[in-house]
């Protein structure tokens, strides 16, 4: 491992510049600004605090989801400890980091699903082919608020954090420092010890960043297809599809179609394999666009769930039918405002089923995938949004 401060200043600036834009909104910012905190009534549920890093927290709950019940029945995720869900946590932070260094080659790619295969494994550990280098951005002591603000007291690293005043995005990027690490068990043993900093407040974005430092600037900005924009929308705040593409399948393409496309002459270049956790939006539903094969069809039974503003998680078990388990990590969307995994009975029907006024949202964003589904939950109603 080494540290590198002489290129941080640079290297941050044109990170931040890739994900913010030119210029960052203080408001925005502030929104982004948490860290991977987990529900005290759901302990392998990740909390999203203001709207916009479900774009980030989404994809990692699916992973960490894919790789608990790899393990563990569903019913016995309250059962575990915490000290085996951060490391469970942990494994997923690296396997999202370990996906963006692999090379899948645009050339010649036909876009065969029935040859296709995929290189992620089900299991979050690292493997031998998880080679370096990793540039992990990280802080060296958390910071607190109470320099800038008054009368406030640092916060416990698995509780929010006061709102960051407009001035805290200057201090985070002055503060960022970078690690290198040369293989994935040396990132993952490093990110387990330290998983406070990233349960801690700019967690989040201090791991979003790893990504793409990880990946380059560069790479990303070619992968995303030069178009100039950045990866958090600068008005809305929320995470656009190719940083969701980057968290899921370790490329920022903005496009959700298998392969590659001619759109008017230009060759633009989709989702290349499958990825190990899938996706699924309402905005097919609404013909806005249409999620190819990959995604619907990942190497393991989950998906992160699009709503026009809003990313959820869902695991099912096969066959006709099965039982699903939906993940929302907004508190104001779950009963009583506490986060709890929905279980219900999927049974896919023989012919089209109606959505009622209460399923209509997460029956449309089902049935891109299953068209003629039907669930019945067992608990409550779950919102996509």
């Amino acid at each position: 491992m080494t540290e590198r401060p002489k290129l941080v200043s640079e290297s941050i600036q044109e990170v931040s510049q890739l994900v913010w834009g030119p210029n960052i909104r203080p408001e925005l910012f502030a929104r982004w600004s948490q860290g991977f905190i987990f529900s005290g009534d759901e302990r392998t549920a990740l909390i999203q605090t203001s709207g916009g890093p479900c774009a980030v927290i989404a994809p990692v709950q699916a992973f960490l989801i894919k790789n608990l019940i790899a393990s563990y029945q569903f019913s016995q995720l309250r059962e575990i400890d915490s000290t085996t869900v951060d490391q469970y946590l942990a494994a997923a932070l690296t396997e999202i980091l370990c996906q963006c260094k692999q090379l899948v080659s645009v050339a010649g790619h036909a876009g065969d699903k029935s040859s296709s295969s995929s290189s992620t494994e089900d299991s979050g550990s690292p493997t031998h082919q998880d080679h370096g280098p990793f540039h992990i951005a990280c802080l060296d002591d958390p910071l607190s608020l109470s320099s800038e603000c008054p009368g406030s007291s640092p916060t416990e690293p698995d509780q929010p954090s006061s709102t960051p005043s407009a001035k805290d995005y200057s201090l985070f990027h002055s503060s960022v420092r970078l690690r290198d690490f040369e293989n994935a068990h040396s990132l993952q043993s490093h990110l387990e010890t330290h998983l406070d900093r990233y349960k801690a407040q700019y967690g989040v974005l201090l791991f979003l960043y790893s990504v793409i430092l990880t990946k380059g600037v560069r790479k990303v900005r070619e992968e995303m297809g030069d178009l100039g924009e950045s990866l958090i929308d600068a008005t809305q705040g929320h995470g656009g599809q190719g940083l969701i593409n980057l968290l899921i399948t370790g490329r920022a393409s903005p496009y959700v179609w298998d392969g590659i496309k001619n759109v008017g002459g230009l060759d633009l270049v989709g989702v290349l394999k499958r990825p190990a956790v899938g996706f699924l939006t309402r905005l097919e539903h609404l013909r806005y666009v249409q999620v190819g094969w990959y995604l619907k069809n990942p190497t393991s039974q989950v998906w992160v769930m699009a709503s026009e503003t809003h990313l959820s998680d869902q695991s099912y078990s096969p066959p006709d039918t099965f039982l699903i388990h939906h993940y929302n990590g907004l508190e104001s969307s779950c009963p009583v405002n506490k986060i709890q995994y929905a279980e219900g009975r999927v049974t896919l029907q023989e012919s089209h089923v109606g959505f009622t006024s209460g399923n209509c949202e997460f029956l449309s964003c089902l049935a891109t995938k299953w068209p003629n589904v039907d669930v019945q939950w067992s608990t409550f109603t779950p919102s996509l949004n």
